[in-house]
């Protein structure tokens, strides 16, 4: 029941028929153990937990009366606090707990070498969101987030892990929410509501919840699905009362407006489940074809690709470019790259496939491993206690207890500063090495591609060797 009245009824509270009441006409008195009557900014006095809930023998400081109070249970999902209302207001002292806080947060940024505006942007947040709401009950991921919009002096990136390892924060499930899924449903209201259940019963048999057991689809590729067909459903949508009415016809006509490769993979996958269902008698689409561009790989200029390196001013920006130019690398397999399977003294580094398993080696030239080495004295001078096993880390990555790769996002940013791609980069890597030789085969094991990804390159390169095929009568 409400502590309020617990603290009131006392025993009496565990027997049968206690009435519940919220905050309203009732049984009060003013001296509760453990509470005391503070007027509100709306005038009105309420009970909150004293002061003494946060450390022994102190005096009486002003604290908020939304004071969270441990223990209590919830009734209904609260709305959102609005914390822009207190964002210049004055802060209530902070209790023994939470300067207590205050400083093993103060040495955890000097442990870790923060720099001091970070350091301050964090601080502010975790003074603020404890002298308003105290550490009596853990602190709410979302009330962080909230108060690091205020403001640019703000921040709580790493404020989240450092309040979760102590078990004082109340994650926040919709933020750390799956996107993929998230993108799924919003795309999934999009859908004619006379074609939902039929896109249902789709997006269920690709996630291998059909009538037969089959392989789960990842929701990212349910999503990469759901892209291509939603604007075909939409066209037919006014016109048709389910999918059973679509004919070959309108199948091809749908695939030679867009992206024919893409829809038609996507087409294809919704009318195969459809029929396996028994939701529809006859798949249109299987007998559909569509036109493929083949686009040529091209090679960078090499004056844009001079001075390379150089331009890169990170340590960890120039050994991305380096596995990217030198060894083309993809992106995916730079960022999983892990230290453990980095071997200096053989010049090796392993690469893994999503399962873990050690799927290939790649031999490191001497100037990789110069860059490698700089930065791994560079990182161990900035981030002395990062647990974090991958090769190329961010501040943000460093200090995550989830100890996660780095973010698309900082990779991306590296290559951005050079003007091209890194895929423009591993392409002409590939495209180098297949004009000094026609052999497929050496291309497969130096880059770690598929016979036809080595074949392609060769046809860019030695075009002559290629010639067209005569029509066969």
């Amino acid at each position: 029941m409400c502590l309020y009245g617990l603290a009131h009824f006392g025993e009496r509270a565990s027997a049968a028929g206690v009435q519940l009441w919220i905050d309203g006409p009732g049984p009060r008195r003013q001296n509760w153990p453990g509470y005391r009557l503070v007027t509100g900014p709306d005038g009105v006095r309420r009970a909150v937990a004293a002061v003494e809930t946060c450390g022994e023998e102190q005096q009486e400081l002003p604290e908020s009366p939304a004071l969270v109070t441990a223990g209590q249970l919830v009734l209904f999902p609260a709305p959102p606090r609005r914390w822009e209302v207190l964002h210049q207001r004055e802060l209530p002292v902070l209790c023994y707990q939470a300067e207590a806080l205050r400083r093993e947060f103060a040495q955890h940024a000097a442990r870790h070498g923060w720099k001091q505006k970070a350091f301050h942007q964090h601080q502010r947040t975790l003074t603020m969101v404890t002298a308003w709401l105290g550490l009596d009950a853990p602190v709410e991921e979302a009330d962080l987030w909230a108060i690091s919009r205020l403001d640019t002096g703000y921040s709580a990136l790493r404020l989240v892990p450092f309040l979760d390892e102590r078990g004082l924060l109340v994650p926040d499930h919709i933020r750390h929410a799956d996107p993929h899924r998230a993108g799924v449903a919003r795309l999934r209201q999009r859908v004619p509501a006379n074609l939902l259940s039929e896109v249902d019963v789709w997006i269920a048999v690709l996630r291998g919840e059909g009538r037969r057991e089959s392989r789960t689809v990842p929701w990212k590729t349910v999503s990469g699905y759901l892209g291509y067909v939603v604007p075909v459903l939409e066209a037919w949508g006014p016109s048709i009362a389910s999918l059973r009415e679509i004919t070959a016809d309108q199948v091809q006509e749908a695939v030679d407006g867009i992206d024919g490769a893409s829809a038609l993979y996507a087409l294809r996958s919704l009318f195969k489940a459809l029929k396996r269902e028994r939701v529809i008698f006859h798949d249109p689409a299987r007998a559909i074809r569509a036109s493929r561009r083949i686009v040529v790989p091209r090679p960078v200029p090499s004056d844009r690709l001079a001075g390379l390196i150089d331009r890169i001013p990170t340590p960890v920006g120039k050994v991305a470019v380096a596995l990217a130019a030198i060894h083309a690398l993809g992106a995916h397999a730079i960022r999983e790259a892990l230290l453990t399977d980095l071997n200096r003294s053989k010049g090796t580094l392993g690469l893994r496939d999503a399962s873990g398993k050690l799927v290939r080696l790649v031999y490191l030239d001497e100037f990789t491993l110069s860059l490698i080495a700089s930065m791994l004295k560079k990182r161990a001078t900035r981030w002395p206690y990062s647990t974090n096993p991958h090769v190329l880390i961010t501040r943000v990555a460093a200090h995550d207890p989830a100890d996660p790769p780095m973010s698309p996002y900082a990779f991306q940013r590296i290559f951005r500063q050079l003007g091209f791609s890194d895929r423009q980069l591993r392409i002409d890597r590939i495209l180098d090495q297949a004009r000094e030789t026609a052999d497929p085969v050496h291309l497969m094991k130096v880059f770690g591609i598929s016979d036809q990804t080595a074949m392609y390159y060769i046809a860019a390169a030695h075009p002559e060797k290629f010639t067209a095929e005569p029509i066969i009568p």
